[in-house]
């Protein structure tokens, strides 16, 4: 038994009791990427594939990914908590766990890597720079005819 309570270390991570891994209690100061889904949404889903990939490129970086599923009983206290009006929602912490981005909806990973980026105050692996289109802004307007 004591060998179980010292690898567990009680964490409160913006007001929610998590129990951690010890080697996870390090990791209180990082940016977070919180997903929230449900089980029975399509869109979810659909999005899983993003998340992934997304998990995949940041894992190594300063950044924690937790995904929290809505239609268990224990995680339902967060759609109020987070002021959540759907699923999947995508929240964005910095490294003092205020909220920087919020996404509704199905996202791209592009999205998804550009507000994480922006809560980590880095980029992420595989994240270009958004140029921005070069366009002529001056418009032509046809002469009056006189």
């Amino acid at each position: 038994m004591s060998a179980i309570k010292s690898n567990i270390v009680l964490a409160c991570l913006l007001g929610l009791a998590i129990l951690a891994p010890a080697s996870q209690a390090k990791d209180v100061k990082k940016a977070r990427m919180l997903v929230f889904t449900s089980q029975h949404c399509g869109p979810c889903l659909e999005a899983q594939p993003a998340v992934d990939a997304v998990i995949t490129q940041c894992k190594k970086r300063n950044v924690i990914i937790q995904e929290f599923d809505l239609s268990k009983p224990k995680t339902e206290f967060l759609a109020a908590k987070y002021r959540l009006i759907g699923t999947p929602t995508f929240v964005f912490l910095d490294k003092e766990g205020n909220e920087v981005a919020r996404l509704l909806g199905q996202q791209s990973e592009d999205a998804l890597r550009q507000a994480l980026s922006a809560a980590m105050g880095e980029a992420c692996e595989g994240l270009k720079l958004l140029k921005p289109k070069t366009k002529n802004t001056k418009k032509k307007f046809p002469k009056k005819a006189r």
